[in-house]
């Protein structure tokens, strides 16, 4: 008995020491559910990963398409919803399947210097519309 309540005091141990490095190591980005490992704000994919980080930074109006990378866990066969908005006004909805239990996955927004100047946010949505991710970036100001 003292043994299996060992072996689970050390897995809680363990859980948690990890939860603090998985929390530590989210980047510019916010991460609001266990299931979302990375929403990065980038301007290319190269082998499925994102090229830069450009969350929480001011985007040079020389780059014309951005990218929400998002990789997922443990939602294989579910639906995520990619919300772009500038200055707070949705500007467009781009649902995503996930396909497997790690899914990396993007959507990416042509930008144009004379109409989208501002404050983006990207919003990461589940199913239930509940937001799991959150990426912010500066558009030329």
């Amino acid at each position: 008995m003292t043994k299996t309540i060992t072996h689970a005091l050390f897995s809680l141990l363990l859980l948690a020491v990890s939860s603090v490095a998985y929390s530590a190591d989210t980047g510019s980005e916010t991460v609001l559910s266990d299931n979302i490992r990375r929403a990065i704000i980038t301007d290319s994919i190269v082998k499925r990963e994102p090229a830069t980080d450009l969350s929480n930074t001011t985007v040079s109006t020389d780059v014309r398409k951005v990218y929400l990378f998002t990789e997922v866990i443990g939602k294989a066969g579910t639906m995520i919803t990619h919300r772009w908005f500038l200055d707070g006004k949705l500007e467009v909805e781009v649902v995503l399947k996930i396909g497997g239990n790690r899914w990396r996955t993007n959507s990416s927004k042509t930008l144009d210097p004379t109409m989208h100047l501002g404050s983006w946010q990207v919003e990461v949505v589940d199913e239930k519309n509940h937001a799991i991710a959150l990426a912010n970036f500066n558009y030329g100001e």
